[in-house]
């Protein structure tokens, strides 16, 4: 069970973790004591709890205006007549410092019965300031669930690229709804594996330049789990640098050099 005393909490994850059942837990937690809870249970069991904002940073940087949205949201009054307001930051360690200042003093003093909950991979990469108001709980590692989705969903000679290439089962989950999926695979295997002759960096850059910035987003963090050591700091910096939406053919190239 949850200390009902803190109101916000750091979920350190595994690789294939099962995040989203310990977060429901910490919400139907607070909710255990309300009138009507199995209502409640129910909603968040279906993503319908209206009182419930949830942030992914492996997809999208928050921006101030939706800080100052969440903040105005979180300020009125309740939807919900149980009261409680969730707010969730997924991969909390890839907030930038302008949206953490922004954010601080609404995590130090949030508005009545409001819970954060966040999740992050590397808890030493936390800003300081914001993990030493949580209270951390650990997530533990699933890759049966993750196995059986795969077995269900994928064809099994790329089994091993799922599960070389993704940290959480979400993550599979976005991927495989990305419109242009088969061509960052096949990027994926032709940059992990070196294969840059001159025609095919042509061919490449002609299939990347196809990808949205979300997509491209995908194929680096694909890269980072599954590249050698010395490159994965390098590869986040321009995973960091996709927000500011740079040309694509410089991002190309700033791959291509890290792998040659």
């Amino acid at each position: 069970m949850t200390n009902k005393n803190n109101h916000i909490f750091i979920i350190s994850e595994k690789k294939f973790s099962n995040t989203n059942d310990l977060i429901k837990k910490i919400c139907k937690d607070f909710l255990s004591h309300t009138d009507e809870k199995e209502l409640y249970y129910k909603k968040i069991d279906n993503n319908n709890y209206y009182d419930y904002i949830e942030y992914n940073l492996y997809l999208d940087d928050i921006k101030i205006d939706e800080i100052r949205e969440l903040k105005r949201k979180f300020y009125s009054i309740a939807l919900e007549n149980a009261g409680y307001k969730f707010y969730v930051i997924r991969n909390i360690e890839l907030l930038n410092a302008r949206a953490a200042n922004s954010f601080l003093k609404f995590i130090e003093e949030p508005p009545k019965n409001t819970i954060g909950i966040f999740t992050c991979r590397n808890s030493n990469k936390v800003l300081p300031t914001i993990y030493s108001r949580c209270e951390e709980l650990r997530a533990s590692s699933n890759l049966n669930e993750v196995e059986e989705y795969l077995k269900n969903n994928i064809n099994e000679n790329m089994h091993t690229f799922y599960l070389e290439s993704f940290f959480s089962l979400d993550e599979i989950k976005i991927f495989n709804e990305c419109k242009n999926k088969n061509i960052i695979i096949s990027l994926y295997q032709d940059l992990a594996n070196s294969l840059q002759d001159n025609k095919k960096v042509i061919d490449n850059l002609a299939q990347f330049k196809k990808l949205s910035y979300k997509e491209i987003a995908i194929l680096v963090h694909s890269l980072m789990i599954g590249n050698k050591i010395e490159n994965k700091q390098k590869l986040l910096e321009i995973s960091n640098n996709i927000k500011f939406n740079l040309s694509k053919v410089l991002l190309f190239n700033q791959i291509i050099n890290l792998i040659k």
